[in-house]
């Protein structure tokens, strides 16, 4: 298991849309009122369970919205790229090895725009009005 006391976050990026096609506009201002610091970044990982198999996080019920914050870590001395997705899953990469996170846990809801949606809710305490 991971202790979370070695994380340093170096760098986050502002959040992200990654759908310049899409022209419904209440998506983009979700993302880009959409901020984590570093403080709720580490709880985001530490409240995460961890996956090798991205398939592994897309079959268990969860979302993906087209917004992420991306920036760089620090963990146990070893530099991480991380992607978070506003729908409560990420990924960390070092170049050659990519491990894939979501965050299931009711305390992780109010820092995503689309908490995940699989405890028999949706839209639990996320951002996103239903």
């Amino acid at each position: 298991s991971y202790c979370f006391a070695d994380m340093k976050i170096l760098k986050i990026n502002q959040s992200h849309y990654m759908s310049p096609y899409n022209k419904e506009s209440g998506d983009r201002n979700l993302c880009n009122k959409w901020v984590l610091n570093a403080s709720q970044i580490e709880k985001i990982f530490s409240l995460s369970d961890k996956y090798k198999e991205m398939s592994d996080t897309m079959t268990g019920f969860w979302l993906w919205f087209p917004c992420e914050i991306t920036g760089e870590l620090i963990y146990n001395k070893k530099n991480w790229h991380f992607s978070i997705n506003a729908a409560a899953t990420a990924e960390w990469s070092d170049g050659k090895e990519t491990i894939y996170w979501g965050c299931s846990r009711e305390k992780c809801d109010d820092m995503f725009i689309l908490p995940y949606p699989g405890r028999s809710y949706i839209g639990g305490g996320g951002k996103l009005i239903w």
